[in-house]
């Protein structure tokens, strides 16, 4: 950046130079927030233009009160930035633990290390989609806690949610 100052009564010029250099990026394993749904359909090809509930090829229509009937599968969807990939498989290696918890109690817990909830992987980005079956989850408030350990950069995310289940009434 050059920086030219100028004297008015004098006329006298200065110029000052700086270098401007930006943070280097951050490469630490990072996790959007995750959307919770009862309802995702994988499509065959991505959407060409924007459409409502649609993530690339992957339709969700997120459930805003994050209330859900024991007959519902339980949806996530996450997407996971900077993983490292394998220079051999050109694939992330990702360790993934689903934890469900209710009160502080571990009701659920579900590990995927071999990468069953990858739906999609760029350089950019991996999406992770998941369903969980309810079924004999009694009514009550749960939480919902997803890590991701990235085993190349030996780093890990954390991502958190609650929902509830509660028996739907009416048609």
């Amino acid at each position: 950046m050059d920086l030219v100052i100028k004297d008015l009564n004098s006329g006298k010029v200065g110029v000052r130079r700086l270098a401007l250099i930006p943070p280097p990026p951050k490469t630490e394993l990072r996790a959007s927030s995750v959307l919770l749904s009862r309802d995702v359909r994988f499509l065959e090809d991505a959407a060409e233009e924007d459409e409502m509930f649609v993530l690339g090829n992957v339709h969700i229509r997120p459930s805003l009160d994050k209330v859900f009937d024991p007959s519902d599968q339980l949806h996530h969807y996450l997407q996971v930035y900077n993983a490292a990939f394998d220079q051999a498989s050109m694939r992330p290696s990702l360790k993934l633990v689903y934890e469900i918890r209710r009160d502080g109690q571990m009701v659920v817990e579900d590990v995927d290390d071999q990468g069953h909830a990858i739906q999609f992987l760029s350089s950019q980005r991996v999406v992770l989609v998941r369903p969980f079956s309810l079924k004999g989850f009694a009514p009550g408030s749960y939480q919902i806690v997803l890590t991701v350990r990235d085993l190349i950069q030996d780093s890990e995310v954390r991502v958190t949610d609650r929902f509830e289940v509660a028996t739907r009434s009416g048609p």
